[in-house]
């Protein structure tokens, strides 16, 4: 069973939630543990984490890509 951690600023709709789940175990061929987590600091968008691999879709992760990217 694959763990999946979903991050998000609100709760996802179930179409939503339904969608990430059905990507990750189609990407996986697994059965899917999925547990939302609601964090206002990543401004929009969603993090997945699947084991130990961050799929960070958020603002504040853009914006620190930015940031980055910038200053080099």
């Amino acid at each position: 069973m694959t763990r999946v951690v979903i991050t998000s600023v609100v709760e996802l709709s179930k179409a939503q939630h339904d969608s990430i789940v059905a990507a990750v175990a189609a990407k996986y061929g697994k059965d899917v543990d999925v547990t939302t987590e609601i964090d206002p600091s990543i401004i929009g968008g969603v993090q997945i984490r699947i084991g130990a691999t961050l799929y960070d879709g958020s603002v504040a992760g853009k914006l620190t890509q930015l940031k980055n990217s910038v200053t080099a």
